[in-house]
């Protein structure tokens, strides 16, 4: 009787040790927890100072969220430049629409 009992004992147990290891097999591993980057460098496509920090230290951010605006100094000058051309323009076109005037036309 004894031998029985430690032959059940020991099937179940053998059963059941092969039940465990199969479990962890057949998918993969997942896991939760946080993990802390050392340094990660950014860029920028074109150049100019810091207007305004959008993130804060330690925010989850996610793949092409907008961390910094910059001072557009060089776009805003070529701005004014673009700006001061039209002005130009348009005063030439206005002198061209209006015709010439008799003191022009008596120069000539």
């Amino acid at each position: 009787m004894l031998a029985r009992a430690l032959v059940i004992l020991a099937v179940s147990a053998a059963l059941l040790t092969a039940l465990l290891l199969r479990k962890g097999d057949g998918g993969p591993l997942v896991v939760s927890g946080i993990i802390e980057a050392e340094e990660i460098r950014v860029g920028s496509r074109v150049g100019g100072r810091v207007r305004k920090v959008l993130v804060e230290e330690g925010q989850t951010i996610t793949t092409g969220t907008v961390l910094v605006e910059l001072e557009p100094f060089d776009l805003l000058e070529e701005r004014a430049n673009a700006e001061a051309e039209l002005a130009a323009r348009r005063a030439e076109l206005e002198r061209l629409e209006s015709g010439y005037r008799e003191e022009e036309i008596a120069q000539a």
